[in-house]
């Protein structure tokens, strides 16, 4: 039986390797970031009729992100998630990510402009990120540019 599991690692390990090559992750397609947002810690995955776009943050600071649609009707927020980091009980401090999920509601085009700041003061924006989403006859959501 220990042969059998022995055998598989090289076919799981050469199964992931090929997927990240690809650009594959689990539940859809990493879509390239671009370079001038790799600060935001910014990822967006494409999976059929979702997307998933998340950033870097930390709620202790008292930064958020938040983001507006330029047109309203064509996805329509699924989820909205902060996750904190792992961390030793008792310490306060540590950041996390907010993922936000996109689901394909008619077709068309909209952008999400995302912004980091601290809610109650529009002088405090860290981070502006434009997300250009669009949506086919079947529901499935592409993100088309990021900037």
């Amino acid at each position: 039986m220990k042969k059998a599991a022995v055998g598989t690692v090289p076919i799981i390990m050469a199964l992931l390797i090929a997927s990240c090559a690809s650009g594959r992750v689990a539940g859809g397609r990493k879509v390239p970031v671009p370079e001038s947002q790799k600060g935001t810690g910014m990822e967006a995955v494409e999976n059929g009729n979702t997307a998933s776009i998340s950033f870097d943050a930390n709620a202790t600071t008292g930064f958020s992100w938040d983001y507006v649609l330029d047109e309203e009707g064509i996805v329509e927020e699924k989820s909205s998630e902060y996750v904190s980091k792992n961390h030793p009980k008792g310490m306060v401090g540590y950041g996390g990510r907010q993922q936000y999920t996109f689901k394909g509601v008619r077709e068309g085009s909209t952008t999400a402009t995302f912004i980091y700041r601290r809610p109650w003061d529009e002088s405090s924006t860290v981070h502006t990120v434009k997300v250009d989403l669009t949506v086919d006859n079947a529901g499935n959501v592409t993100v088309v540019d990021i900037r």
